[in-house]
Formats: C-alpha cells, sequence, structure tokens
C-alpha cells in the first residue's frame, strides 16, 4: 500500500476539478466511471471532490461536492438515488486535508 500525505491541502478546489456543466458536456465521450454522469447537482460552480464507487450491477456512486459560498466553501453529500445526507463537515474557509475527507470523518448515514 502506498502511503499518503493526510496533511496534503490542495490550494483550491477551482478550476483543477471539472464542474458539473463541464462533467455533463463530455458525458458521452468520457470514461466508464461517469457513465450515467455525474451525481446529481444542478449549481454551475459545484464541483465533484470524492466520488466512491459501490460494486453493485449498477454503476452507483456516492460523491463528495464542494461550492462556493462568498468567502466559504459549503460541502455536500449526494448519491445516484438523492439521498439526503448530513456531513459532519457543511462548510470551510479553505480545501479540506485528505484527512479530513478519510471516509470515517464522514457522516455516511442519511
Amino acid at each position: 500500500m502506498t502511503s499518503r500525505d493526510l496533511s496534503f491541502r490542495p490550494p483550491t478546489y477551482w478550476p483543477a476539478a471539472p464542474t458539473v456543466k463541464q462533467l455533463r458536456s463530455r458525458r458521452g465521450r468520457t470514461h466508464q466511471d461517469l457513465v450515467g454522469g455525474p451525481p446529481p447537482a444542478l449549481e454551475a460552480e459545484q464541483v465533484e471532490i470524492v466520488r466512491i464507487r459501490l460494486a453493485s450491477v449498477k454503476p452507483e456512486r456516492i460523491s463528495v461536492m464542494a461550492i462556493r459560498a462568498g468567502q466559504s466553501i459549503t460541502y455536500s453529500v449526494v448519491d445516484d438515488y438523492e439521498t439526503v445526507y448530513r456531513p459532519c463537515i457543511s462548510e470551510t474557509a479553505e480545501p479540506l486535508t485528505l484527512a479530513e475527507l478519510r471516509l470515517d470523518r464522514w457522516n455516511g448515514t442519511p
């Protein structure tokens, strides 16, 4: 197993991460992981920062989304079934570190 620097914090989620609008425009000519399109999100500046693919018959996923909100970043958790999740980290002033994105730090229950 490769070790990761869990203290790494990206300088920004924008413009490195594609927006949902950009993902939708690439849907037909992209990697198999995006079959069915991006997670259900409507905000033009919203970006997917984490995707968890579930091992199932259908290509199901759970994603952590980030959106600019003035000087802060707000987060949401979405899945293919539009389940309402309550993330334990809902807003920050800067992007999250890898340690903050670890699954055991997020409330995965709807």
